[in-house]
């Protein structure tokens, strides 16, 4: 019998990258704020939404950051 723990679909460890992608994501914006908001925009942060496409989990994390 499998452990329950390792099987989970949302385990800590889960939970945890996403709040880091999370958090970068705010961070990155804040201090590239100067750049990323005026008449040109260089929004470096929008790389995270790119994460999405490489592992599902991370859409969780970028989703939350736009709202």
């Amino acid at each position: 019998m499998k452990n329950s723990a390792n099987t989970s679909s949302l385990s800590t460890q889960s939970i945890a990258k996403t709040a880091v992608v999370a958090a970068l994501y705010i961070a990155i914006t804040i201090i590239l704020a100067p750049i990323s908001f005026g008449v040109v925009q260089i929004r470096i942060a929008e790389m995270f939404n790119y994460l999405a496409l490489y592992n599902k989990r991370y859409i969780w994390g970028v989703t939350l950051v736009c709202f």
